[in-house]
């Protein structure tokens, strides 16, 4: 229901995936948006936890929809601009500080 106030639908049948099916060598950036830690790997790992909604309200898994969409539009203007200014993005300071 959340979701779809975004126009987002997750009624594809899509599943999770389980860490251990990636190659996590081949990513250069793994945002990581849990409380866990992920195996080791030469990737870098941004970690932004954020809360479980699953005890929560709708509220809740709104609050965390609209943290995740913050995240991103971030990352999305930080890889951007670092393009821009061929810059490696990966070794930001401002972007090391969101996480």
């Amino acid at each position: 229901m959340v979701m779809e106030g975004k126009g987002i639908s997750l009624a594809g049948g899509f599943s999770p995936k389980h860490i251990s099916s990636f190659d996590l060598d081949q990513f250069d950036v793994i945002v990581n948006l849990s409380e866990y830690s992920l195996p080791d790997t030469s990737a870098m790992v941004l970690k932004r936890a954020l809360r479980d909604p699953m005890e929560g309200d709708e509220d809740a898994f709104r609050d965390v929809r609209e943290d995740v969409e913050q995240l991103v539009r971030f990352l999305v203007e930080h890889f951007r601009l670092a393009r821009q200014w061929h810059l490696n993005p990966l070794y930001s300071e401002e972007c090391a500080a969101a996480s």
